[in-house]
């Protein structure tokens, strides 16, 4: 009977041992999802992300934009890249660091009233809207968020190497260090351009709707405000090209009650030709 009390008992700490490595497999803590990871022109992208409640963002955003000009006199044209044109435009960054990230190919569309209300600008469509600041600059607005043009990008600059969102200082430091200097191949067709980012910037949740009402002297208002993101350098430039974005909230931010989830921020990254300035 003895022995048969000790195997009772060894059959009931085994029985234990095997719940309690289900229940800790089941329930314990689990390491996070790895970054984004990016496969460089001409191969695919692929895109892994922390798995997190996707918010409905289906909604088109607001035109900030100035009033249109009802013909265009001259064709919109940098380095040979014509946003006029019909024709898909692609855009593949390669950071200071050696990653590369090959945008999904977009066409774009001058800045009209009808491209908002026909929907042109839709997401999931991958089109991008033009415009031209006071000093002949060109801006492109992208989409970003899940399955967008800019998203590759924007995932990698607001994601630390664990997959974790940045502290939005760390994200303005990761600008400075990788994206500022990054080298820029724009392909329209046969046209290929070599650009390099000669500024870059995050403009946080306080700071959006501000800056929105300095669409044609964007640059002018970048370079007074954030001294540190070589703005100040572009003053005087033409021949440049500024993609716009929209970002999400960072760690250490406070959320501003007015903007949606996917357009928390904004990103300003300024290119020009390789050779330039």
């Amino acid at each position: 009977m003895r022995k048969v009390g000790i195997l009772l008992i060894l059959c009931g700490l085994v029985v234990l041992l095997g719940l309690g490595a289900y229940l800790w497999e089941g329930l314990g803590p689990k390491p996070p999802i790895p970054p984004p990871t990016i496969v460089g022109w001409p191969l695919v992208i692929e895109v892994t992300m922390t798995p997190e409640p996707i918010p409905d963002h289906q909604a088109v955003p607001t035109p900030f934009l100035p009033e249109p000009t009802p013909t265009l006199a001259i064709p919109w044209v940098f380095d040979g890249i014509d946003f006029n044109s019909p024709n898909e435009i692609s855009i593949l960054f390669e950071l200071v660091d050696d990653d590369v990230y090959l945008l999904e190919p977009f066409t774009s569309h001058a800045w009209e009233l009808d491209t908002w209300w026909e929907y042109t600008f839709a997401l999931e469509g991958h089109h991008g809207i033009v415009w031209e600041d006071s000093n002949l600059r060109l801006g492109i607005w992208l989409h970003s968020g899940d399955g967008e043009v800019l998203f590759p990008l924007q995932e990698k600059i607001e994601r630390d190497s664990k997959g974790w969102f940045r502290n939005y200082m760390d994200a303005q430091t990761y600008l400075q260090e990788h994206v500022y200097g990054a080298r820029v191949v724009i392909r329209q067709s046969d046209v290929i351009s070599v650009g390099r980012v000669k500024a870059v910037v995050r403009v946080g949740p306080q700071a959006v709707l501000a800056h929105q009402t300095h669409v044609m002297d964007l640059i002018e208002w970048l370079a007074k405000r954030y001294d540190d993101a070589h703005f100040d350098d572009l003053v005087e430039e033409s021949e440049v090209l500024m993609i716009y974005s929209c970002g999400r909230l960072l760690n250490g931010e406070v959320k501003n009650p007015d903007l949606p989830y996917w357009q928390q921020a904004r990103f300003i990254i300024a290119i020009m030709p390789e050779g330039g300035k």
